[in-house]
């Protein structure tokens, strides 16, 4: 996986409901612009993204699509999931080295990172205001 999301090949997009995962996809997303990937990303009915790096524009493009973004987070990809799912996404363990805090983390968008991540809920809801 990039260290950067805006240089992302792949996605991983998790559907989730009640809490648990229902379905798990890989997207390649080469050779896309950031706003051709936005749009893509949109389509897919994503509204949840956790990653680590993510340069303010690419933020700022998903936000205005109404994609809530998580920056500043890093680890195995399975256990923030998990922890996310679980709400204990804040705990410090998961935080990009250099990010003050998780909040900080999400209002700035540009931490440095190790793995990133997609969640959607689809239609059966789940992810719903966990954070």
């Amino acid at each position: 996986m990039s260290p950067v999301f805006d240089a992302s090949s792949q996605l991983r997009i998790v559907d989730v409901a009640d809490n648990q995962e229902q379905t798990r996809t890989e997207i390649n997303l080469q050779n896309q612009d950031l706003s051709r990937r936005c749009i893509h990303i949109r389509n897919l009915g994503v509204d949840i993204l956790i990653c680590g790096a993510i340069t303010g524009y690419f933020a700022r493009l998903l936000k205005a699509t109404g994609i809530e973004v998580i920056p500043g987070i890093s680890g195995n990809p399975e256990e923030v999931l998990s922890a996310y799912l679980n709400g204990t996404l804040s705990n410090g363990r998961f935080l990009m080295p250099g990010c003050k805090a998780f909040q900080n983390a999400q209002q700035q968008g540009n931490c440095g990172a190790q793995k990133s991540v997609l969640c959607r809920k689809g239609k059966r809801g789940g992810l719903n205001g966990r954070h």
